[in-house]
């Protein structure tokens, strides 16, 4: 990248941005991936949801290393963070819906969500 400018389609201004450029051209073997899509076409949705789902793998594949190191409250307070983050994104998406048979239908597999959780604590405390 000679040109430390560069002009966007979309907004059709030059955007002066040498940090960016010289960072991405320090990164060429790397791939990069643009989503442009028009307003209202759920891109935003769709990186939101690769982010979540990257993250998650990411967890799951490192959790065997977390538990023979031992976390202990840390990891508590870790694990209960990730759990208040995953219940507002579900949240959040349940205000966006529009159908009133969504967010009934939502309810309903809380509400089953719920007694299973507490069908398992029961079972575990009893042994």
């Amino acid at each position: 990248m000679a040109d430390e400018t560069t002009t966007s389609p979309l907004i059709c201004t030059k955007l002066h941005r040498p940090h960016l450029l010289k960072l991405l051209d320090q990164r060429r073997q790397c791939p990069l991936t643009l989503v442009a899509l028009p307003a209202g076409y759920g891109q935003t949705t769709l990186v939101a949801g690769l982010a979540l789902a990257l993250g998650l793998l990411h967890g799951f594949f490192n959790s065997t290393a977390m538990a023979q190191a031992g976390g202990g409250m840390l990891a508590l307070l870790g694990i209960a963070a990730a759990v208040f983050v995953a219940v507002a994104l579900v949240a959040a998406f349940v205000v966006s819906l529009r159908a009133a048979w969504t967010r009934v239908a939502v309810r309903v597999a809380g509400s089953w969500i719920a007694a299973i959780g507490i069908l398992m604590l029961g079972w575990t405390f009893r042994g």
